[in-house]
């Protein structure tokens, strides 16, 4: 009985240590393959699904240029995101984009393709609220995209500012 106990918790060390490789190695492939991906059609491959767990892949410079130029022309004033983050909020993948230095707060719709997240830039849905001042300790959750019970986003209040919302509805074309 001993020897069949020693031999379950060696399989089980060995399992564990197997499964630890494939996770790494997965990731760094994942991350290989952000590194070559371009805006295309397809979608750009930002984000994986293992395991419940989000697993951003993506290329922080690249994709903050992307999006910065996106919103630009929809708002016309400056945007440089600092913090970028894939998020699941009421059952859909979304993208959080901040520029603390020009008050933009963004979130975009991404799309879920089985355990792929993409983002497509000529699709989909962005929301910006812009024009906070507040830099006190609950400024963070100022003037923030935010969906509705109705499904509708609107921006949270601002103590300071003017919180101004832009939605924009891309579509292919």
């Amino acid at each position: 009985m001993k020897n069949y106990l020693s031999l379950f918790i060696l399989l089980l060390v060995i399992s564990c240590a197997t499964e630890d490789t494939y996770y790494e190695k997965n990731i760094e492939e994942q991350q290989k393959e952000s590194a070559s991906r371009s805006d295309s059609d397809a979608g750009i491959h930002i984000g994986n699904i293992i395991e419940d767990e989000i697993i951003p892949i993506f290329n922080f410079q690249e994709l903050s240029s992307i999006l910065s130029n996106k919103i630009q022309s929809t708002i016309k004033s400056p945007v440089s995101f600092s913090e970028i983050e894939i998020q699941f909020l009421d059952d859909e993948y979304l993208l959080y984009a901040i520029d603390s230095k020009n008050s933009h707060k963004t979130i975009f719709t991404l799309v879920n393709e089985g355990e792929r997240i993409l983002y497509f830039s000529d699709g989909g849905k962005d929301i910006t609220c812009s024009g906070y001042k507040t830099t006190g300790p609950n400024s963070a959750k100022e003037c923030q995209p935010k969906k509705g019970v109705n499904g509708h986003y609107y921006c949270t209040d601002c103590s300071r500012g003017d919180c101004t919302k832009t939605v924009t509805v891309h579509t292919n074309g």
